[in-house]
């Protein structure tokens, strides 16, 4: 199982690495960050527009141009941020629920099994 449907133990199972081996992501997109990038996408400077109607020179001035436009102007970094986070903050909770659920398995299983009993020894 590969690709964005895949779960952190799904990554672990495949990778070899343990659950405890992952840790938390953090982001941010400061406001200043943001401001620049929006300054930078507006300034590009676009070629010529393309002598073929079709997309055999690459992808279509007309589409980058939206795409640049979206990413200048419309798209919400703030709204990314927060889901990023969320998403963060539920991996890190699962794994803590998973720890939790491996510990609490662990001890049922050892209050499950028989104690072992030693003879008193005998002195004399």
């Amino acid at each position: 199982m590969t690709g964005a449907t895949e779960t952190q133990t799904d990554v672990a199972r495949r990778t070899g690495v343990g659950i405890d081996d992952i840790r938390p992501f953090h982001v941010s997109f400061p406001d200043a960050d943001v401001a620049d990038l929006r300054k930078r996408v507006k300034a590009t400077k676009w070629p010529e527009v393309e002598q073929v109607s079709d997309e055999a020179q690459g992808v279509q001035l007309a589409t980058m141009q939206k795409l640049a436009h979206y990413w200048g102007t419309d798209y919400d970094w703030k709204k990314a941020e927060a889901k990023i986070k969320a998403k963060a903050e539920a991996d890190e909770k699962a794994k803590t629920e998973a720890k939790a659920g491996k510990a609490s398995a662990k001890a049922a299983k050892a209050a499950k099994e028989p104690k072992e009993q030693t003879e008193p020894k005998d002195v004399g």
